[in-house]
């Protein structure tokens, strides 16, 4: 799905402004603007999902030149009350596709939050998503943008996930008793799983029902918690206790390092 027609219409007034503004503040230094994440994949939620975008340059920014595009920001922000959902990098075309260290510093906004240089969350995940999955706003198709993310690239990223992440996270003692973490790390465990085994990705709510459909029964319970988490509309939770809960999902973590192993032929934590 790379149309503009494919927005939500909810977001159309904000991201034609950005757009505006844009132009009107760096003009041909712009190469283009690409929405990925949630909003690319079909499942935008107007209260929970973040506008993930990349703006690629042209040339790197300069002095005023940053200046002016933290103004765009700060217009946004007093005009359209989701401005404060984008979140984005400013990557020059010729460090497409790179990722740290190779990639250099650069301007980027989230949260609020314009720094005009740094890194942001980007790996290659995200550059495959940009190139396969990405809604273009401005500028040449995804699929002609002058870089390549091979797949072995991302299920690299996704086993440093799992063998590093995750089992840092399963080792925390309270971690799990925490709804946010329920609901962050069911979900997004069940992505990787599907992005491993489906070679594609999909959105937290649109995993659910793989998830239902592929895993054994014993994980039911706790992927229709995390559900219950995101959705909030049920207060009670499937569980006894926060603590039968937290063990329950340390253990599906365990579960799905096992099986992210298959794909990556070896065991979790062998080198």
């Amino acid at each position: 799905m790379n149309e503009k027609t494919a927005l939500p219409p909810t977001l159309v007034p904000l991201l034609d402004g950005y757009q505006k503004l844009l132009h009107s503040a760096l003009g041909d230094l712009i190469h283009g603007v690409y929405l990925y994440g949630s909003t690319a994949l079909g499942a935008y939620e107007p209260t929970r999902s973040d506008i993930d975008f990349l703006t690629l340059l042209n040339r790197p920014l300069q002095g005023s030149e940053l200046e002016r595009l933290r103004g765009v920001h700060l217009w946004l922000e007093r005009e359209f009350e989701d401005a404060g959902k984008l979140e984005g990098m400013y990557i020059p075309l010729t460090d497409a596709g790179l990722t740290v260290p190779q990639l250099p510093e650069h301007p980027w906004y989230a949260n609020g939050r314009f720094m005009p240089k740094g890194h942001y969350d980007i790996n290659h995940v995200t550059w495959w998503t940009v190139k396969n999955r990405a809604i273009s706003l401005v500028g040449p198709a995804p699929a002609d943008l002058p870089f390549d993310v091979p797949w072995e690239r991302v299920v690299e990223t996704m086993q440093y996930n799992l063998e590093h992440y995750w089992a840092g996270k399963a080792a925390r003692r309270f971690l799990f008793f925490l709804d946010e973490w329920i609901e962050f790390s069911v979900l997004t465990l069940c992505r990787i799983h599907y992005t491993l085994a489906e070679r594609d990705l999909l959105s937290k709510t649109a995993v659910v029902d793989y998830a239902l459909q592929t895993f054994p029964p014993r994980w039911h319970r706790l992927i229709r918690e995390a559900l219950r988490v995101r959705e909030g509309r049920e207060k009670k939770s499937v569980f006894s206790s926060r603590r039968e809960r937290s063990q329950e999902a340390k253990e599906f973590v365990a579960f799905v390092r096992e099986e992210g192993a298959h794909f990556f032929n070896k065991k979790p934590g062998s080198q």
